[in-house]
C-alpha cells in the first residue's frame, strides 16, 4: 500500500473512531512522546536518513519460547527479512535455534513464519488503526518510544488475561543504514 493511501486511511480512521479513544493519540509515554509527536518525528528522520534502516521485532513467551524477525529497508522498500525461532535451554542457559531463514528481495515473503515484511510506516499505520483504538475500558493500551521519539512498542493487553496476552508490535532494535 502506498504511503499516501496509508496516511489517508489512518486519518480517516482517526476521524470516525470512538470518542473514548481519540485522546489516546495524544497520551505521552515514558520518553515524552505521544503517537502523534512520534509519527511526526519519524517522518522527519526518515527523510534525513534516506528512508533506509534495519529493525528487529521480537516475541518472548514466559515458557522460554521466542522469535525475532529482522527487516532491512532501503529507500522505503523492504529488501530482506531474517527470522529466528528459539527455545531457552535451562541446562546451559542458552537459546537453542529451532528454525531460521534469510530472504532477499528475490524471495521476500516466501516463508510463513516471522513478521510480515513491512516498513516502519506500515507499523505506525497498524498501530493507529488496530492497537491504539481498542477499548480502554477492556484493555491496557501501550505506546512507547525510544529516547529519539521513534516507536518501540504499540499494542494492548486484554484485561484479566494471564499469559502471553500482548497484541501488538515490539521493536527490539533499530538503526539507520544510509546517512
Amino acid at each position: 500500500m502506498s504511503n499516501k493511501i496509508s496516511i489517508v486511511l489512518v486519518l480517516l480512521f482517526l476521524l470516525i473512531s470512538c470518542s473514548e479513544n481519540n485522546d489516546i493519540f495524544d497520551k505521552v509515554g515514558e520518553e515524552g512522546y505521544s503517537y502523534n509527536k512520534s509519527l511526526k518525528t519519524w517522518n522527519a528522520l526518515k527523510e534525513v536518513n534516506n528512508n533506509s534502516y534495519v529493525y528487529k521485532l521480537s516475541f518472548v513467551s514466559w515458557t522460554g519460547f521466542g522469535s525475532s524477525t529482522e527487516l532491512e529497508i532501503k529507500d522505503g522498500e523492504v529488501v530482506s527479512r531474517a527470522y529466528e525461532e528459539y527455545r531457552f535451554n535451562l541446562q546451559n542457559g542458552e537459546n537453542e535455534v529451532l528454525i531460521s531463514y534469510f530472504e532477499t528481495i528475490d524471495n521476500l515473503g516466501e516463508h510463513s513464519k516471522g513478521a510480515i515484511p513491512q516498513t516502519i510506516d506500515d507499523l505506525y499505520t497498524t498501530c493507529a488503526a488496530e492497537y491504539l483504538v481498542v477499548s480502554e475500558k477492556d484493555n491496557r493500551i501501550y505506546f512507547e518510544t525510544d529516547e529519539d521519539g521513534l516507536m518501540k512498542m504499540c499494542g494492548f493487553v486484554p484485561n484479566n488475561c494471564m499469559d502471553d496476552c500482548y497484541i501488538g508490535v515490539t521493536i527490539k532494535s533499530f538503526k539507520w543504514t544510509n546517512k
